[in-house]
């Protein structure tokens, strides 16, 4: 039976796919999905840990039976026989910052913390009746794809398998991996040794050694990377492919760059896009810029105020007015409106403009025919 969950006044229960209430409301966290018979569910303690509240997690059947008690400060779903859980309270910023975005298979339960102390919890793995499968020992554990799981003792990263055993122990020394994108989904890994980042390979050998304040994924076999105050751009083996000359970089995208450098006399910030030289295919000038899509991309230019600054140049003000450009940098729709976004369908932009406070305009734009109307012509 295929349920989902849904909250009324405040507490969560299940109904099923035709509305029928099959678990009341009566969980005080949002209820988590059904995998493999059980789903999470949280529910409020009446004592208070340290002056917080007190919210605990455990797992339920379809009829609403707790299965596992509610003990765990995270639990998340089962797969394999397997969930992620944590267990105990975390106080201080270093510990949920280690723990906050590994919400995925196998991960982690936590130990024991003490409030106000950067004490790291430590993590394990229990099966569907809530044993443990992998004590709690690691400072860090992932999720267990192909039979292992990337985890950390200290400063001693690699692969356990599902023992909690050591299958493959890294040679490279580091603090912690970065914790918002897949490890090795192209073969190597963000890290981090000494608020440095670099790149290990899947055997732990540094394939870049940390040096960047800030390091991005790889798009086109380039990344962007932060030295100092700059960006610029790096590939691979970590050698420099573009001067560290920007004030902001973002990815790459079918060989566009949206690139910033900043007017120190304006002190207002110029968006450009650049080619995989470092050269630009469109000059910074835009106060606002997004990523081409469908070879056409939303720009905001800065409009002059009639004042001007002590060396003479008009001052410009940080609201822009926004029209749209194509990869050559000319504008298919003249930058003179309050806003454009692309609609949900993507073959349109809705585009705004307010004449006064009391009113708005909105139209819809097509880029290919270079066609502006109304919603009401629009639905014709």
């Amino acid at each position: 039976m295929d349920l989902e969950s849904f909250e009324e006044s405040g507490k969560w229960g299940y109904r099923d796919k035709s509305g029928n209430v099959i678990i009341k409301p009566q969980f005080s966290l949002e209820a988590g999905n059904f995998s493999e018979g059980l789903a999470s569910v949280g529910v409020r303690r009446e004592k208070e840990v340290y002056g917080r509240p007190n919210f605990q997690y455990g797992y339920i059947d379809q009829t609403g039976k707790f299965v596992i008690p509610p003990k765990f400060d995270f639990a998340g779903d089962f797969k394999n026989g397997l969930a992620e859980i944590r267990e105990g309270k975390e106080f201080t910023q270093n510990i949920f910052e280690k723990t906050v975005s590994f919400f995925r298979n196998m991960i982690p339960v936590i130990g024991g913390t003490t409030p106000g102390k950067n004490v790291p919890g430590k993590y394990g793995c229990i099966d569907n009746k809530g044993d443990y499968v992998i004590k709690p020992i690691f400072d860090y554990m992932g999720n267990f794809e192909n039979e292992k799981a990337l985890a950390q003792i200290g400063k001693k990263w690699g692969y356990v398998d599902k023992k909690g055993d050591f299958i493959i122990k890294f040679k490279a020394k580091f603090d912690k991996f970065e914790q918002f994108s897949t490890p090795f989904a192209k073969g190597v890994a963000k890290v981090q040794s000494d608020e440095k980042w670099g790149y290990i390979d899947e055997s732990g050998d540094f394939t870049i050694k940390p040096r960047f304040n800030v390091i991005g994924e790889f798009v086109e076999g380039l990344a962007p990377a932060k030295i100092g105050k700059k960006w610029g751009y790096i590939d691979l083996r970590g050698n420099t492919t573009i001067d560290f000359k920007f004030d902001e970089a973002e990815f790459f995208s079918g060989g566009f760059a949206r690139v910033m450098l900043g007017d120190e006399q304006q002190f207002i910030s110029k968006w450009g896009y650049i080619d995989n030289k470092g050269s630009f295919l469109i000059e910074p000038k835009f106060l606002s810029a997004t990523d081409f899509q469908g070879g056409f991309a939303i720009v905001g230019l800065p409009v002059s105020n009639g004042n001007r600054n002590v060396a003479g140049r008009p001052l410009e003000q940080f609201k822009p007015s926004f029209g749209i450009i194509d990869k050559t940098g000319g504008f298919v729709l003249e930058p003179k409106y309050d806003s454009i976004a692309p609609t949900i369908r993507g073959d349109y932009y809705t585009v705004k403009m307010r004449p006064n406070p009391q009113n708005e305009n909105i139209y819809y734009f097509d880029p290919k025919t270079r066609k502006l109307t109304d919603k009401k012509e629009l639905k014709k």
